[in-house]
């Protein structure tokens, strides 16, 4: 792309003469009639009308908000990454101004956007971890407000962790959160830049007119680092710098080629993280678990062309908090009450500010985790207090890699950053105690820790135990984050060694023990995973999670009886777990026990209902017992719920076709179901021999063959089917 500034300006020619000239030419064309004194006293009143109209009316900036994921500060080029390959960010620094030592409060995406879109800290806005929606109505949100004010808004963001249901779609007329599935039909949780921009480059061609807030959240340096080509050869031995250079390069054809240049010569830019990443720094890789520099410092620009001087480079401490307050000040929009960051406008302007920033931060990840100390801290620059079992304190200007441990008990500078987060922490006391209840369900905690945020139901606290130091563990840490995605398809037995070592080190944490357990699983060393999940039940008694698994290994060993029991025990010891319940009512389907495994589905709709494998597998026990009417009405239902699994999907539409099919008078409404599965799931045999059945009922014995044949080839020979689709082919 070329290397213009985003915010040029085509020249246009006039094809009309100057206001001046012309009113010159009508003053001489009426001097005959001896009126020009009144004439010209008309045009200067007209004059003065519409300078004085231009001077009050303004046409309100678009607003073009860029979160870039994960993204440290120092791996662009702006900030002085020698290697990056970051132009479009580059030239926006160059182009507005760039804060040099930007904080965000937490490490991890969904409370630093909450965070960033409402300018309050985790305390008040009650979202800490991954797993706790906003709920807050009390506290408006940026697109909320900028929607009152007139603001057509649209978001697109690019992971399961930012979804509309944790709240942050509030205020938005478009809340795009879908990804597309893998080709094999499994489900995908994020998506890569270019299918942001390309989303948003419909919206943007179809859009309202202006003003407009747009926000494309960009997923990509996120661990695991696999930027797409050429990036991932010329990265080979950086690919975090890879998927950054990818998404630079996505953020300039966004600007550069979505973006209509008049529109962009209007509008306010702003490109920040929502915190950065460890890459070794303290034995560590990823960013939840610590609260360092490395993940806590991010990039953060703006740009508004004409209003804000271009190059200027702010050394003071910035927060993103400070982000809402700031574009509301630019508006001249009244910020909330609510707002608990402070406009950055003075130091935009070069000027100085009286009063120093101060900016909290936390991490409770470990605390949620292992039940480990929550680490909570502040900084004033240059120091920064960590607290968590012990403290830390780190002079930013000698030791900007927090290296240095300075914190002693009597010192000034550590009792004057104790006395700041004491402050900090009994003036949030209430919201702080109100904090870190889990809100979600089972599916969306697997979507999350495919993406690398790892959960626990609650607090594994062994009994009995204190809070310990999360800095004694992170030899513990670093393992953990190396396999805690869990077992792949593609996994090795390198992990498993190292899911061993881990359990070796962290012997009584449920969460450690579970992942060991499955990793023996996924390497068919039963017996062993069966005593893993056996001591972590016991360590975690009210814990479902460890007995489900240990059913799992009784269906493996076909003890059916076994697995009863202890899906039954699983139903006890968590009555309202939707996922206990799921599976409870799959086992009696395959005993054939319709009525009660429609019982334990429902019942775990009822905990849940949005749980589409419960919906498919209630539909198919309707079916199955000939109540037709309410497997339809279970499987429409469902349809309007978000599709984000095909193979799931399709059999949905497997099953509402084999409803339809009882029908007489629904069968082309049947046949509409069942091609839509195959295609879907085009390695699904079913679909195929009720396409057939209804082809051959209808008379149209071609495709009734063609079905019948690729039924064929799926289906084992001894299926139950074969004879019939034989039949039709006139194999028999």
């Amino acid at each position: 792309m070329p290397m213009h500034s985003i915010f040029a300006t085509p020249c246009r020619a006039s094809h009309r003469a100057p206001l001046r000239l012309r009113a010159r030419a009508r003053l001489r064309a009426c001097t005959s009639l001896r009126v020009w004194p009144w004439l010209c006293a008309c045009v200067l009143l007209c004059a003065c009308l519409s300078l004085s109209t231009c001077s009050t009316k303004k046409t309100p900036p678009n607003i073009i908000l860029l979160t870039l994921d994960t993204t440290r500060a120092d791996h662009l080029g702006c900030y002085g990454h020698a290697s990056a390959a970051t132009p479009h960010l580059d030239r926006l620094a160059r182009e507005g101004v760039r804060f040099a030592d930007a904080r965000t409060p937490i490490p991890i995406t969904l409370p630093s956007h909450t965070s960033l879109l409402t300018s309050t800290y985790p305390m008040t806005n009650g979202v800490h971890q991954h797993t706790d929606p906003f709920t807050r109505s009390d506290i408006p949100t940026l697109a909320e407000i900028l929607k009152q004010h007139g603001y057509q808004t649209a978001a697109f963001v690019s992971a399961k962790v930012l979804e509309a249901s944790f709240g942050l779609n509030r205020g938005f007329d478009v809340y795009d959160d879908e990804t597309i599935d893998h080709p094999d039909g499994s489900a995908a949780h994020e998506q890569r830049a270019e299918a942001a921009v390309a989303k948003a480059r419909r919206w943007m061609e179809s859009k309202p007119a202006s003003p407009y807030f747009v926000w494309l959240h960009f997923f990509d340096p996120h661990l695991a680092y696999n930027p797409p080509e050429p990036y991932y050869s010329r990265f080979q031995k950086a690919p975090y710098d890879g998927e950054i250079a990818y998404m630079d390069a996505q953020i300039g054809a966004f600007l550069e080629e979505v973006v209509p240049k008049k529109e962009l010569q209007n509008a306010i830019v702003i490109a920040v993280s929502d915190h950065g990443e460890s890459l070794g720094e303290h034995g560590l890789i990823g960013h939840t678990e610590f609260v360092y520099r490395e993940v806590l410092w991010v990039p953060f620009l703006i740009a508004w062309p004409g209003k804000i001087d271009a190059g200027r480079t702010v050394n003071e401490l910035a927060r993103t908090i400070d982000l809402m307050p700031t574009l509301l000040d630019l508006l001249g929009v009244d910020i909330p009450g609510t707002v608990e960051g402070r406009s950055l406008r003075p130091l935009i302007e070069g000027k100085n500010e009286s009063q120093a920033r101060t900016s909290y931060f936390e991490s409770r990840y470990l605390e949620n985790l292992f039940g480990w100390a929550p680490l909570l801290g502040m900084e004033r620059a240059p120091h920064k207090l960590i607290r968590g079992s012990r403290s830390e304190l780190y002079d930013g200007s000698s030791d900007p890699h927090e290296t240095r441990n300075l914190y002693q008990e009597g010192d000034a500078i550590s009792g004057e950053m104790d006395g700041l987060l004491d402050a900090f922490l009994s003036e949030h006391e209430n919201a702080a105690a109100s904090a870190g209840e889990e809100q979600i369900d089972d599916r969306t905690r697997e979507a999350l820790a495919s993406l690398g945020y790892v959960s626990s139901k609650s607090v594994a606290r062994p009994a009995g135990s204190t809070l310990q130091d999360p800095l004694e563990h992170l030899q513990a840490v670093a393992l953990y984050q190396k396999i805690q995605l869990g077992p792949q398809e593609r996994s090795s037995r390198g992990e498993l060694n190292i899911a061993r070592r881990l359990a070796e080190l962290e012997p009584d944490l449920p969460a450690v023990l579970k992942l060991y357990g499955d990793y023996l699983y996924k390497f068919e060393q039963l017996d062993e995973a069966e005593a893993v999940y056996q001591k972590a039940s016991a360590v975690a008694p009210e814990d479902p999670a460890p007995v489900i698994q240990l059913a799992a290994l009784a269906r493996v060993r076909k003890n059916d009886a076994r697995e009863r029991e202890l899906l039954e025990r699983a139903c006890r010891i968590a009555p309202t777990d939707a996922r206990a319940l799921y599976e409870m009512a799959d086992w009696a389907a395959r005993q054939k026990q319709a009525e009660t495994a429609i019982a334990y589905y429902e019942k775990a709709l009822v905990q849940d209902p949005r749980y589409l494998e419960a919906m498919s597998g209630a539909a198919a026990q309707y079916i199955a017992l000939g109540r037709t009417a309410e497997a339809e009405r279970v499987l429409r239902g469902s349809f309007a719920l978000h599709q984000k699994n095909n193979a799931e999907l399709a059999r949905r539409h497997y099953l509402l076709g084999r409803a339809l099919h009882k029908s007489s008078d629904r069968k082309n409404e049947a046949l509409d179901h069942l091609e839509q599965a195959a295609r879907l799931a085009p390695t699904m045999p079913g679909p195929y021999y009720y396409l057939a059945v209804l082809y051959d009922e209808m008379g149209r014995g071609q495709q009734a063959v063609m079905r019948a044949s690729t039924y064929l080839k799926l289906s084992p020979p001894n299926d139950p089917g074969v004879a019939r689709m034989k039949a039709i082919t006139g194999q028999l």
